[in-house]
């Protein structure tokens, strides 16, 4: 399964994407400052479905994170504008991951509970056999 992420209509024009993309001082001349930070954020969110399931990335490094969504400017820039902006909260953590992530969260756990059934079934049929 390749994992995905749910994004809100919203996130374009949300208040934080707006001020993220003022701290990262964004400038376009083809798109909306907005469209850049949303970009931003989107791709941490899927770096984090396959490198920090949980949402904490209070063991990931600044440089880790920019290196993540290929920022290039520097990356204390970035994870601080992100956590000054309420994207990441002050313990590490993506601000509301469960709320975004919550039908990858549940699915991820149910296809773990039906393979560890489906290996329960197999190992007690090999049992069965001796």
């Amino acid at each position: 399964m390749i994992p995905w992420i749910q994004v809100y209509s919203n996130l374009l024009a949300h208040p934080k994407t707006s001020k993220l993309a003022d701290e990262l001082k964004i400038t376009s001349a083809y798109v909306n400052q907005n469209v850049v930070a949303v970009g931003i954020l989107v791709s941490l969110w899927t770096w984090a479905i396959q490198n920090a399931y949980d949402g904490d990335l209070s063991t990931c490094s600044p440089r880790m994170i920019a290196e993540a969504v290929k920022w290039k400017k520097k990356d204390t820039d970035l994870y601080n504008a992100l956590l000054s902006t309420g994207w990441i909260d002050q313990d590490g953590k993506l601000h509301d991951w469960e709320e975004y992530a919550v039908l990858l969260i549940e699915s991820e756990e149910s296809r773990k509970k039906k393979t560890k059934e489906r290996v329960r079934r197999y190992r007690n049929k090999d049992s069965s056999d001796l």
